[in-house]
């Protein structure tokens, strides 16, 4: 059946049961197979092949040398340019464009509003959801899943069973690695490689050159600098701001709000807590383990199996050596360097190129002043004042501030006698009581003086 005002060029072949609707233009060397179904309007282009059971919806331009496959549904105010091989059961949505030389495998769903530019090759089993943009030489691999309002830039490569959510943005020369999922509103510049089993969350910006190795995740709001790499099975929680060339070794564990500075080394099985600041050129070593709200200074090295507690704050050119625990609100100045297996409690301070050497206990709220030594097995009670250019020598024990008797003290009182205490505050003071007054006993009773009823003053 040919409706009125159809056009129909030389050498045009027209199979059985084929129905061509009204005011359609068929150009020179046309094949339409048997079971053709040609709607209104529509324009086919020279040498243009039509399988069997291909419905072509209204308005519908077929560019010359174009193939369409069996089973092919084109729905209305398509755009086929030439050259395009379209495979068989392929679904082409309302407005489409599909530009030159483009190659859309079988069992393909392009939704509505969908520019196809040159030179793509779509393969088979692939969902293209509306207002997507393919730009020029994409290669979408099978079972691919595009979200709606996606722009995909040139030259870039989408491997099987990646999922990319809405108004994501891929930037040129992307290769995007097999069961990748990409959350929406995604940026990803130029260059960027992702590697296979990564889950990228809604609303990340990766820069150029960004490396993402396999089974990495990175979550939500997530900002990451050119010339990164991330390893395997990587975490990364919201809002982190990672830095340029920064390397993130496998299984580390970045939380919310965290702050890399450039140049950082994060080495494997590292966790690091919320809101911490990490400055520029910091190493940190693996199986480290760092705190809430820390704050790195830069060229700081941290060494393997570290644990900094929350709120610490560590000054430049600081090093850090192994095993060390670093107790909350803890703060070191710049070039310290802090033996392995060293114990810091809170709310400790040590001032600038302080030397703390291995198997050291700093006790909390202890002050170290500037040049100090501390000897290996040392233990510092606490509320120490340690003053500047002090050194401590090995298996030295300070006491408290508040002073306390020394177990060579062999003085007894006799509890028979009336009593006056008061508080020991040095060592010292009790021994010029004894010599000046020659009538004060000390003794260690809970931390005070037990003096005879004699001594009044």
């Amino acid at each position: 059946m040919i409706s009125p005002s159809t056009m129909i060029s030389p050498s045009t072949v027209i199979s059985p049961s084929t129905m061509i609707s009204a005011s359609t233009e068929i150009s020179p060397s046309t094949m339409i197979s048997p079971s053709k179904e040609i709607s209104p309007s529509t324009e086919i282009s020279p040498s243009t092949m039509i399988s069997p059971s291909t419905v072509i919806s209204p308005s519908t331009m077929i560019s010359p040398s174009t193939e369409i496959s069996p089973s092919t549904e084109i729905s209305p105010s398509t755009e086929i340019s030439p050259s395009t091989m379209i495979s068989p059961s392929t679904m082409i949505s309302p407005s489409t464009e599909i530009s030159p030389s483009t190659t859309i495998s079988p069992s393909t769903e392009i939704s509505p509003s969908t520019m196809i530019h040159p030179s793509t090759v779509i393969s088979p089993s692939t969902m293209i959801s509306p207002s997507t943009q393919i730009s020029p030489s994409t290669t979408i691999s099978p079972s691919t899943v595009i979200s709606p309002s996606t722009v995909i830039s040139p030259s870039t490569m989408i491997s099987p069973s990646t999922v990319i959510g809405p108004s994501t943005e891929i930037s040129p020369s992307t290769m995007i690695s097999p069961s990748t999922v990409i959350g929406p509103s995604t940026v990803i510049s130029p260059s960027t490689m992702i590697s296979p089993s990564t889950v990228i969350s809604p609303s990340t910006e990766i820069s150029p050159s960004t490396v993402i190795s396999p089974s990495t995740m990175i979550s939500p709001s997530t900002e990451i600098s050119p010339s990164t790499m991330i390893s395997p099975s990587t975490e990364i929680s919201p809002s982190t701001m990672i830095s340029p060339s920064t390397e993130i070794s496998p299984s580390t564990m970045i939380s919310p709000s965290t702050e890399i500075s450039p140049s950082t080394m994060i080495s494997p099985s590292t966790e690091i807590s919320p809101s911490t600041m990490i400055s520029p050129s910091t190493v940190i070593s693996p199986s480290t383990v760092i705190s809430p709200s820390t704050m790195i200074s830069p060229s700081t090295m941290i060494s393997p199996s570290t644990m900094i507690g929350p709120s610490t704050m560590i000054s430049p050119s600081t090093m850090i050596s192994p095993s060390t625990m670093i107790s909350p609100s803890t703060m070191i100045s710049p070039s310290t360097m802090i033996g392995p297996s060293t114990v810091i409690s809170p709310s400790t301070m040590i001032s600038p190129s302080t030397e703390i050497s291995p198997s050291t206990v700093i006790s909390p709220s202890t002050e170290i002043s500037p040049s100090t030594v501390i000897s290996p097995s040392t233990v510092i009670s606490p509320s120490t004042v340690i003053s500047p250019s002090t050194e401590i020598s090995p298996s030295t024990e300070i006491s408290p501030s508040t002073g306390r008797m020394s177990s060579s003290c062999s003085n007894y009182l006799d509890l028979s006698e009336p009593l006056c205490v008061f508080p020991v505050m040095t060592e010292r003071s009790a021994a010029l009581r004894r010599r000046n007054e020659n009538v004060c006993l000390p003794v260690a009773y809970r931390g005070y003086c037990l003096g005879s009823a004699l001594s009044r003053g």
